[in-house]
């Protein structure tokens, strides 16, 4: 865990979707590592030019972490302006400004901009072709960036969850205390996210000032299925003591649970870019979710 880093020179850091999974977790990271940082929720719209250049303007940033979003996978098959007003002309106009002031943005984007349909682990180069709305507004996202900056870090995550919100893994503890069995996928494949590893490894690159931009993927190492991810949950929590039962989890083909927005088969991420270049280090995703899991226990306890 990085602790107490100081910055080789003075930076604050502009955090939108500060309240958040990864926004929140960006704000505790920047202060344990006495960086100092402001942020923005939907206070400040990232769709309103004027409203993000005001902000800039007061508060003077040096760097840019864009964590707000439309992450409700689902509903953007119905809810189209809205999904691509957050996830395309947001994440445009911060670009836009983030070039104008001469300053990094780090932005976050999803596995779902890929159709997965091959085998082997998917390279930054690899073409989109995403198969929803929602990864579509995710790809144009990208593309609005490219054309606006050349400094940015872009990096595309999968199945992320954290302390701070609900995410897949609280979703199956709650349903393991309320539920005789329970019905997972088990052919779409990918890995988990753990957002604390994530946020403490980009803060690294802050920390140093890193200008090796581009896109990169990121993941806990390991490649699974959301079966298997459930099962996992299941059995560390069994240990750990956040549930009594061994609650049976079958294995249902995606056919099976039908969902407005279509997922990627294969979501796994090569990682190698992440490693070579940014030297981030990488945690096996049972070894994550293991201590995520002894972390929401502590938690229980103390509450």
């Amino acid at each position: 865990m990085i602790k107490h880093l100081q910055p080789p020179l003075p930076v604050k850091i502009w955090i939108t979707g500060c309240n958040g999974m990864l926004g929140h977790e960006f704000a505790d990271a920047c202060s344990r590592s006495n960086i100092t940082w402001v942020g923005s929720d939907r206070e400040i719209d990232i769709t309103d030019r004027d409203s993000i250049s005001h902000f800039a303007s007061l508060h003077q940033p040096q760097w840019i972490i864009n964590c707000a979003a439309y992450t409700a996978v689902d509903k953007a098959e119905s809810e189209h302006d809205l999904a691509r007003l957050l996830n395309v002309e947001g994440p445009g106009n911060l670009a836009e400004l983030a070039n104008r002031l001469g300053i990094p943005l780090i932005h976050f984007s999803t596995d779902y901009v890929f159709d997965g349909f091959r085998e082997r682990p998917w390279c930054e180069d690899d073409a989109t072709n995403p198969l929803s709305f929602y990864g579509l507004t995710k790809r144009d996202g990208e593309k609005r960036i490219f054309a606006a900056t050349d400094r940015f870090f872009l990096f595309r995550i999968s199945w992320l969850y954290g302390q701070f919100g609900s995410n897949f893994v609280r979703k199956i503890l709650r349903l393991l205390r309320e539920q005789d069995v329970l019905r997972v996928i088990s052919d779409q494949r990918g890995a988990p996210t753990w957002a604390q590893t994530l946020v403490e490894n980009i803060v690294s690159i802050i920390v140093r000032n890193e200008a090796r931009y581009g896109i990169y993927h990121y993941a806990d190492d390991g490649i699974i299925s959301w079966h298997e991810f459930a099962t996992a949950i299941r059995d560390i929590s069994l240990d750990l003591g956040l549930i009594t039962n061994t609650v049976p989890i079958e294995a249902i083909p995606t056919e099976a649970y039908p969902l407005p927005a279509q997922r990627p088969r294969n979501s796994a991420f090569d990682k190698s870019r992440v490693r070579d270049m940014l030297n981030f280090k990488l945690h096996h995703w049972r070894k994550n979710l293991a201590t995520f899991l002894a972390q929401e226990r502590d938690a229980s306890r103390k509450s």
